[in-house]
């Protein structure tokens, strides 16, 4: 099993100065995340990926995703971005872009529309320089659950689109994780982890809250699953050096 962390949750840290933390822990890999100062979809040059990949080919960790959320940025911008976005994923050479979409709102149907047509775009992207477009439902949001997941995978109708899958989100939208598992298939290219405790949408070190793991494993190995484990927090405190090695353990225990 390949672990990786993402870099949001070290905020105000430069990234080589995360990769350098999370490989001296013995994290297999990293999900950059495009919201970080110095990795910004509308500054980061091919040169810059390219010096960082060499930076993580040294250090033995390797590109585990490439993400862009930019939760709460202007629409326009945040599209543009992600469009961008594709093609840094491609730069650190991996096949991964984890998205999400924006918060749902009451004219849901309309903004689903639009939702479709703007990943129409990206898949457009995707297919171009060969990375996945990793959807993530999440609590709230537009795509929120496996039911929208699969109505975007049906309506856009490009093999491009996939399914980044958190299992904390999952476990609070969907009454049945390995059955949802199960039904997403080969679609499922990415794995966010933490713990939640009683459906609440707070992420959790692995064996602080009450999800069960193991059905979620076996399912993700019955449809067999070979990509990476992500950790997923928001909140690192402040020691963030020690909570990502508190969450390696965890999750090894807890798995």
């Amino acid at each position: 099993m390949r672990i990786g962390f993402r870099t949001a949750g070290f905020k105000g840290w430069e990234t080589e100065r995360v990769v350098d933390v999370l490989a001296a822990i013995g994290y297999h890999g990293v999900e950059l995340c495009l919201e970080a100062p110095d990795l910004r979809p509308e500054t980061t040059k091919e040169e810059r990926c390219e010096e960082l990949r060499r930076r993580m080919d040294l250090l033995n960790i390797a590109v585990a995703s490439v993400s862009y959320h930019g939760d709460g940025e202007p629409s326009e911008q945040r599209a543009e971005n992600q469009i961008r976005a594709v093609q840094i994923a491609a730069w650190f050479g991996s096949e991964v872009l984890v998205l999400n979409s924006e918060r749902a709102q009451e004219n849901r149907e309309q903004q689903w529309e639009a939702f479709v047509n703007h990943v129409r775009r990206l898949a457009e992207e995707a297919e171009r320089y060969g990375v996945y477009l990793a959807f993530e439902p999440e609590p709230l949001l537009l795509l929120e659950n496996t039911e929208d997941m699969l109505r975007l995978i049906r309506e856009v109708g490009s093999p491009r689109v996939a399914v980044n899958l958190d299992i904390g989100h999952c476990h609070i939208t969907d009454p049945d994780p390995p059955a949802s598992i199960r039904r997403l298939g080969r679609r499922i290219v990415h794995i966010h982890v933490e713990d939640i405790l009683d459906k609440e949408h707070k992420h959790l070190i692995p064996g602080q809250g009450n999800l069960e793991i193991k059905p979620i494993l076996a399912a993700l190995r019955n449809i067999g699953y070979h990509g990476y484990y992500t950790i997923d927090l928001f909140d690192l405190g402040d020691d963030p050096e020690a909570t990502a090695r508190k969450c390696l353990e965890a999750f090894q225990s807890w798995k």
